[in-house]
């Protein structure tokens, strides 16, 4: 199964509990979900020894019936990571650590959607890093491009509801132009 369909069926299940990814695309060989607030994922390939879980028990039954599973060749929904930072290299597994334990015990490499992070400066000076949009990256620049998505310059989120828009509609209702849309209203009268 190629990684697109492989990301096709995943994500039709997980639309069905509610996940707010909504759409899978492929560019370049490369499998990207997002969303239509500007958020997106890749899914990648991932090795064991790449990822660090976030949960440290993971109920021991759950764990055997996967690594059967994944010995008769079944294929899993990925299991979600944080991407890696210069500070921080590992992937920080946040949903499927049953998953992750079963294949560790195979020594088997994992599909994974990872996310982007952006640099940012705080107050004394030290870079943190937060999640980026597609706004914020290069790939995700260049994955807006494909799609014809643009975003709002001011809070970053996807125009694509009103196509030629020049701000989104959050921003748009901010109470100096809701005063001055009812003067216009009023002056029409």
């Amino acid at each position: 199964m190629s990684d697109l369909q492989y990301a096709t069926v995943a994500q039709e299940a997980a639309e069905s509990i509610g996940c707010l990814y909504q759409h899978v695309i492929e560019v370049a060989g490369r499998v990207f979900r997002y969303d239509d607030g500007g958020f997106y994922d890749e899914l990648i390939r991932v090795h064991h020894d790449q990822c660090e879980p976030s949960e440290m028990d993971p109920y021991p039954f759950k764990v055997e019936k996967y690594l059967a599973l994944y010995q008769a060749g079944s294929d899993f929904p990925p299991i979600d990571v944080c991407g890696t930072t210069p500070i921080h290299p590992l992937y920080r597994i946040v949903n499927g650590h049953h998953r992750y334990q079963a294949a560790k015990r195979l020594g088997v490499t994992l599909r994974a959607w990872s996310c982007s992070y952006k640099p940012f400066v705080g107050y004394g000076g030290e870079v943190f890093y937060t999640l980026a949009k597609m706004s914020e990256t290069d790939d995700g620049r260049q994955l807006a491009g494909l799609l014809g998505k643009s975003w709002c310059p001011r809070c970053f989120g996807m125009l694509n509801y009103r196509l030629g828009m020049a701000v989104c509609l959050s921003c748009e209702c901010t109470p100096e132009n809701m005063k001055l849309f009812k003067e216009l209203n009023h002056a029409k009268d």
